[in-house]
């Protein structure tokens, strides 16, 4: 049985990376919840005193970068930080307060890459376009003005929980593997990684669990060893091979973005051991 840098068997990594997850998850759901609500109360008010289709608030991207440097730090240092906690435990004599600078650094390089500027600005493009969407069915089925503002504004404490949950376990779940990653490299040991799927029915796979075919397959994923660079191997159903460093990597390892259907909401993970 492969176990992580302080001995821990991969299951019970697994087990421990999804408690901090959670409660990562749980701290920032909250502030996207917050922020795609006030973003939407403003998009629903402009259109009821215009009646036509509003526009994004103009602070709602920014705010919404805030709150990915206030998850990539958290989530870099949890996770970085476990690494160089299980790399002291193994006798490597390495401190995390020597690293706080580079979670830091680590952090900021995530949230200014190309892939995640791109996220940002897709998710707060939804935010719009789910409002217009909303408008737009209303106006099909003859609704007013109003009749379509009070609707969307029902469905919105619903409609944020749901998508602030979302974006803060895909978002937290790349930025966590992110810094255990960038940090494994710098700690100066070679290591080996191994992907962990959680063995449960709602683990992507092709109809293996609950008999429906995901796009790609993490079930089968579980158990692959690499060297700490070498990228782990994701079926897509076509057949198709996709090369990926860690679960929730927002790129592939050829540099592209990494397909929703691999990333979104996907709870996998990934422990360190060296290699000797």
């Amino acid at each position: 049985m492969k176990r992580t840098l302080s001995g821990v068997p991969m299951h019970r990594e697994r087990q421990a990376q999804l408690r901090i997850l959670d409660r990562l998850e749980a701290r920032h759901g909250r502030k996207f919840r917050a922020e795609i609500r006030r973003a939407s109360a403003a998009m629903i008010a402009a259109y009821r005193a215009t009646g036509s289709m509003p526009a994004l608030p103009e602070d709602h991207e920014g705010k919404m970068r805030t709150i990915y440097l206030a998850l990539a730090i958290d989530a870099v240092s949890a996770f970085g930080g476990r690494i160089i906690d299980q790399a002291k435990h193994a006798g490597l004599g390495l401190e995390r307060k020597s690293f706080v600078d580079l979670f830091q650094r680590i952090a900021l390089d995530f949230i200014q890459s190309e892939m995640i500027r791109r996220r940002i600005a897709m998710v707060s493009q939804t935010t719009r376009q789910q409002i217009v969407d909303q408008i737009i069915k209303g106006q099909e089925n003859g609704l007013s003005v109003d009749e379509i503002a009070r609707l969307i504004t029902d469905r919105l404490p619903s409609f944020t929980k749901f998508r602030g949950a979302l974006i803060a376990r895909t978002e937290t779940h790349a930025a966590a593997n992110t810094g255990a990653f960038e940090v494994a490299k710098r700690t100066g040991s070679e290591y080996k990684k191994e992907w962990i799927s959680v063995e449960d029915e709602r683990t992507r796979d092709f109809g293996e669990g609950d008999r429906e075919q995901d796009e790609f397959n993490h079930r089968e994923m579980d158990g692959q060893i690499r060297q700490r660079e070498q990228p782990f191997d994701m079926r897509h159903k076509s057949g198709d091979i996709f090369k990926i460093q860690f679960p929730g990597a927002p790129a592939l390892a050829n540099g592209a973005p990494s397909p929703g259907g691999a990333v979104i909401n996907c709870r996998c993970a990934v422990g360190y051991f060296l290699d000797i």
